[in-house]
Parts: structure tokens; sequence; C-alpha cells
């Protein structure tokens, strides 16, 4: 089937050329735009049930992210099988990756957080929350070390209409906010915490909700994260203050993506 693919032109126009990734919303590939001569990552949504109205909220809302730190959709086509999303492609690895590989310094740890912030507060600016933020949506570009937040599959904006259905919690367990488990909708607040979270683990090495089964992991959120000098008490003070602020049980009392 990949074969065939690669053959042919998707749409009279993009030659896939390798496979990036897939998961449950999709398949990436990297593809080669013939018109342009441009390499593009092109996003493979099956028409099945929510699968094509979701990828089309998911296009629509990366598009209007014009912001350096968020990956640029450039646009949203369909035929009788599929629906495209049109990405620019960044040679990279996620932040899951570098994690995994234990190649992720303090340094790069806090900038990259920074600039997922900085790629939140644009998005939260105009409406859009994102709903899963966590290291495997955090692209790091290898020319660059710069990051591109991607992934905003399950965002919500203020004017979008729900399609999850009711009783679900969409988002990675491991990063959602624990106003969350009770039946609270994704808030700026939410992908404020998510971050808190992404921090503690690169700067810890570990994860602060690890369990053995999913309602560990959900008890443990609940509870709250340790403070971060438990883990690490050699780190600067203040870095520890915006971590432990950013990871607040109570969402009034985190801080804005802007002011973190």
């Amino acid at each position: 089937m990949a074969a065939v693919l690669q053959r042919e032109l998707v749409l009279g126009r993009y030659r896939l050329v390798s496979p990036l990734g897939s998961g449950s919303s999709g398949s990436v590939w990297l593809c080669r735009d013939e018109h342009t001569g441009m390499d593009a990552a092109l996003k493979i949504v099956a028409r099945d049930g929510r699968a094509p109205a979701r990828a089309k909220r998911e296009a629509s809302i990366a598009m209007a992210l014009r912001h350096p730190r968020c990956l640029r959709a450039y646009g949203v086509l369909e035929d009788e099988r599929n629906v495209y999303i049109v990405y620019e492609y960044v040679a990279g690895r996620t932040l899951r990756e570098l994690l995994r590989a234990g190649e992720l310094t303090d340094r790069f740890a806090v900038e990259a957080g920074a600039q997922v912030l900085e790629a939140l507060a644009h998005a939260h600016a105009r409406g859009i929350v994102h709903r899963d933020v966590k290291p495997a949506n955090v692209l790091v570009a290898e020319d660059e070390g710069t990051i591109r937040l991607f992934d905003f599959g399950l965002a919500q904006s203020a004017d979008s209409e729900a399609l999850t259905a009711v009783g679900d919690i969409p988002g990675t367990l491991a990063y959602i906010a624990p106003e969350r488990l009770h039946g609270a909708t994704g808030s700026p607040a939410g992908d404020v915490w998510s971050v808190g979270v992404m921090l503690w683990e690169a700067l810890s090495r570990r994860h602060p909700f690890c369990a053995s089964s999913l309602v560990a992991t959900a008890g443990k959120i609940d509870a709250g994260a340790p403070p971060l000098a438990s883990a690490r008490p050699d780190l600067p003070k203040g870095l520890v203050r915006a971590v432990d602020r950013a990871l607040s049980v109570d969402p009034a009392r985190r801080p804005s993506a802007g002011a973190l």
C-alpha cells in the first residue's frame, strides 16, 4: 500500500517520500510538492466517524496561528477517501525522543519550555486552547534548535463546536490538569499545567505522576506534584518557583503562559 502511495501523486500534486509518523488521528508523510518543488509534511486522515471534522478543525486552528513557534499549516484538502492537512516540514526530533535518548540538557529544557509558552501565549490570545501539550507534540528543529508546537487536533477555540463525546477527557492523562479529571473543560491554565509537567519531567529526569496504573496516575495528579526542589535542590530558586507555580492544583493560582 505504501509503495503504491509513493508512486502516485496525492491530489495530483504531492509525491509521498517517506513516513514521518502515525497515530490514532492519521499518518504523516514527508512529501514533495511537485508544483513548487518544496518539501512539506502531509497529514492524511481517513474519512471515519468524527475524524474528518476534527482534521478540518485542526487545520483551521493551525492556519490561524502565525507564530514562529507554532508549526505552520498551509491548507486543508480532501477527496473521497481522506482529508489532507499540508504542514511546513521541519526536520528534527520531538522532545519526547530527546528525553528518551538522555540528550536534553537543563539549559535547553528551560529554553524549550519558554518557547512552548510563547506559542501558547499566541494561541491563548486568539481564544485557542491546545489541550494536549506534551513532549511528543513539541518538535525540535535539528538545524537551529528552536521548537515548533504542533498537533492541534484536540485544540478548542472559543467559537468552535465541541467534537468530543460527553464524558471524554481529550489529551494524554499524564499531562492533564487535575481540574479536567473532575469535568472542567480545557483552559489556558490547563495548558500551563502541561508545560509545568514537561519541565518537572525534563529537569528531574522522571515524571512527577509516574504510577503503575491509570487510576493511580490520576490520583497522583489530583494530589499535585511534589515540589521540584525535592528532586532537584541544586536548581535556581526562581526556576523552581516558576515550575511549582505552573503546577498549582488550583488553576486560578497558575500564571498565564505570557507571564510565566
